[in-house]
């Protein structure tokens, strides 16, 4: 009987344990969400996107494709195409790129 319940008791406090985890970011780093543009409604990717570097399908998205855009000053932003319906997704990820990272300040 003893057994049984100090096994319960450690099984139950690794489960608890194990709930209340939480995912470590190196230092200096945070989840920064993309954003997303809205292209115009006349299903032409506009010039100012740049040019494409870019295209790949994934089996997770049947039917679907990206094409990825770079402009001048180096933001990408990914297209989606839908092969069945032959037409693009309006909303388009934007990934804008910049200078040096940030970096951590040392402790003093």
């Amino acid at each position: 009987m003893r057994r049984g319940l100090l096994r319960a008791s450690v099984l139950l406090g690794t489960v608890v344990l194990l709930a209340s985890c939480e995912q470590i970011r190196p230092p200096g780093t945070a989840v920064t969400p993309l954003g997303r543009e809205v292209m115009p409604a006349d299903n032409r990717i506009p010039r100012e996107f740049g040019r494409i570097f870019g295209a790949s399908t994934s089996e997770t998205y049947p039917g679907w494709g990206q094409l990825y855009f770079e402009d001048d000053e180096g933001t990408i932003r990914v297209v989606f195409v839908s092969f069945t319906d032959r037409a693009l997704e309006p909303k388009v990820l934007t990934i804008p790129r910049g200078g040096e990272p940030a970096r951590p300040e040392k402790p003093r």
